[in-house]
């Protein structure tokens, strides 16, 4: 089960004592954001061991029943939690390294889709913006693609999503 959903165990990597340690404040910082935030999965297991292809460590979260809808407030506090990582390496090092690229990416990905397509945007409203007529073959092609919405609209969906991580 770990080897489908983490990736496989990637034990001939061998970090340096601090990249490990890194690792680990890394990812507890995952684990103390998702103990302390109340709309939260509960944390299933941690580790530094490098699984998959990038990852140095994982914490992955399980879900008690079934979900189909989240709310807001869960949309939110699951970003927190992908930020928790980075967060702690700032607070233990007073510096971040490159080991948050996924989290980042992820909580971009939920703070956009928050604001563009599930219209959780205080600013913007409850509206949709863009993603629903270019064909699914062609996303993330490199191809351009008619945007649906005015450079404004752009510029406050950029705005309400940095609002959103920050």
């Amino acid at each position: 089960k770990d080897k489908i959903i983490m990736g496989a165990e990637r034990r001939s990597i061998v970090m340096p004592e601090h990249e490990r340690m890194n690792t680990a404040y890394h990812e507890s910082g995952h684990v103390v954001v998702a103990r302390l935030l109340p709309k939260t999965d509960p944390v299933h297991k941690v580790t530094i061991i490098p699984r998959g292809v990038g990852a140095l460590g994982a914490t992955y979260q399980l879900p008690l029943e079934d979900r189909y809808l989240l709310t807001k407030s869960e949309l939110e506090d699951r970003i927190a939690v992908l930020l928790g990582g980075r967060v702690a390496e700032e607070v233990i090092y007073g510096e971040v390294s490159t080991g948050a690229h996924n989290d980042l990416e992820r909580a971009t990905e939920l703070a956009r889709l928050m604001v563009m397509q599930y219209g959780m945007s205080e600013q913007l409203g409850p509206m949709t913006f863009g993603g629903g007529q270019q064909a699914m073959f062609l996303r993330g092609s490199g191809l351009p693609h008619e945007r649906e919405y005015s450079e404004e609209s752009a510029r406050r969906i950029d705005g309400e999503t940095r609002s959103i991580i920050d």
